[in-house]
């Protein structure tokens, strides 16, 4: 789990830098990773998307690997940066990621293409 946390990590910082900061200002992203991602990757995204969306993202997971879903974790980041960006509290940003359900499959799946490039 420590290997995919760095990759998340290194994978946010590039691709959405103000919201890593702010993530680590608030809830110490950079240094409990674990408090924050385990519950989403224990579930599978199952909370955080659609039914369709999940099952296509389990099925790219099948093909592609566990890379996937570390480039699922930031694309979700990166479809709630805008909420994430203006909540101000640990409870804030995990009420956020709960309540954040991603609808939209093809924009989902786009997301996740680009959270690999």
């Amino acid at each position: 789990m420590s290997r995919i946390h760095a990759l998340v990590h290194e994978t946010t910082a590039d691709k959405f830098p103000r919201l890593y900061i702010h993530l680590c200002n608030h809830i110490r992203f950079d240094t409990q990773p674990g408090r924050f991602l385990d519950t989403i990757f224990s579930s599978l995204f199952a909370q955080q998307l659609s039914l369709d969306a999940v099952t296509r993202l389990w099925d790219i997971w099948v093909f592609e690997g566990d890379a996937v879903l570390v480039r699922a974790m930031v694309a979700l980041l990166g479809v709630l940066e805008t909420r994430l960006s203006t909540v101000d509290s640990a409870d804030e940003i995990f009420a956020v990621m709960r309540e954040g359900t991603v609808v939209g499959e093809e924009d989902w799946i786009m997301a996740v293409r680009y959270a690999g490039r």
